[in-house]
């Protein structure tokens, strides 16, 4: 993951200025089943695997 999501997250970004990123808010909402993080999100309802 590490090697292609920045990658990806940039060109996004490229792609669609203006446009933000908000997963662990739509994951904490159960908006999304899932997400991916580098370190332990600081949300305490998340679960962790």
């Amino acid at each position: 993951m590490s090697s292609f999501l920045p990658l990806l997250l940039r060109a996004v970004k490229r792609a669609c200025t203006g446009c933000s990123l908000e997963v662990a808010e739509g994951v904490r909402t159960r908006r999304f089943d899932a997400g991916f993080a580098l370190a332990r999100p600081r949300a305490t309802e998340l679960d962790v695997e």
